[in-house]
């Protein structure tokens, strides 16, 4: 299965707006190909690398067909209206991340191997070419040139991030996965976890305690104030001079309500990185379930 015969996710169970986790995985598919057949030099290595890919494609394929459970609920509040175009590709990228990847790799492990050390190996080397193709594809692709002086690759800097960190805890989930036997209740839990995730990063407003200005306070940013004192007339004589003033508030309100969003949605997806990852480390944990009955309702 090559990378260009991904789905666009809508069929089955579910509609899913998966176009720009689509597009991006696409581009990181192909890079990763490109990898082994230039970077891994052992075939056996290189087999099992590819092998891998096409599993980690089939996982994602899957997701429409999630007709309940936990990534179910996940994968559908993703769709909310609520939820912006940003928030969303971090969901999809997590959601493969954190929990299709560790499943798809645990089940490729031999059983304590030192086999596992090339292994490991191959599959971290290429987290710098994942970075420089995730990047390439948000600044030439789904976020064009015009986005940039709002401050919209601020979002995407802060999931480019958490892609890489959690794409290295992966692997830590997966040797645990194998060592562990691949349980349901492993599995079950992981999925959980990492609705519960999504659900406590959509449930605050994550910007260092500062909620969202309001009109009165972005028309402060408006630079009529400070006209000067024998501007009035002007205006009232140039109606060409008063669009120009008018429009350029405009683009300044515009400005700041763009700048606000991005920064907004760059402290929520930091939140949910972060909690994705706390998640995640905690259902290896083999205290996992103190842990989840500190948190059930008494």
């Amino acid at each position: 299965m090559t990378a260009n015969s991904l789905p666009s996710c809508k069929r089955a169970h579910m509609e899913l707006r998966t176009d720009r986790f689509d597009r991006l995985y696409k581009r990181v598919t192909v890079d990763l190909r490109e990898y082994v057949a230039s970077a891994v030099p052992a075939p056996s290595q290189a087999r099992w690398f590819s092998d891998l890919i096409d599993a980690f494609i089939s996982e994602y394929e899957a997701w429409p067909d999630y007709g309940s459970g936990p990534i179910y609920s996940y994968l559908k509040r993703l769709e909310a209206p609520d939820v912006g175009s940003d928030l969303r590709l971090a969901g999809h990228a997590f959601l493969h991340i954190a929990y299709d990847l560790p499943r798809r790799i645990a089940l490729s492990l031999p059983s304590y191997d030192r086999r596992r050390i090339a292994m490991r190996r191959v599959f971290l080397r290429p987290a710098p070419r994942f970075l420089k193709t995730f990047l390439e594809s948000m600044s030439h692709g789904d976020i064009g040139w015009w986005a940039r002086p709002f401050g919209h690759m601020r979002p995407l800097r802060a999931l480019a991030f958490w892609m890489i960190a959690l794409r290295s805890t992966a692997w830590i989930q997966a040797e645990t996965l194998a060592d562990l036997g691949m349980t349901t209740r492993l599995q079950d839990a992981m999925a959980t976890e990492l609705n519960r995730a999504l659900d406590e990063a959509t449930e605050h407003a994550w910007l260092f305690g500062v909620v969202e200005l309001d009109n009165s306070q972005m028309l402060q940013a408006v630079p009529i104030a400070g006209i000067g004192v024998g501007t009035g007339a002007f205006l009232a004589g140039s109606l060409g001079a008063m669009l120009g003033v008018l429009l350029g508030a405009g683009l300044a309100y515009s400005a700041m309500v763009r700048a606000e969003r991005a920064r907004r949605e760059e402290a929520q997806i930091e939140v949910f990185g972060a909690l994705v990852h706390r998640a995640m480390v905690r259902v290896m944990d083999p205290d996992y379930q103190l842990y989840d009955n500190e948190r059930r309702p008494q």
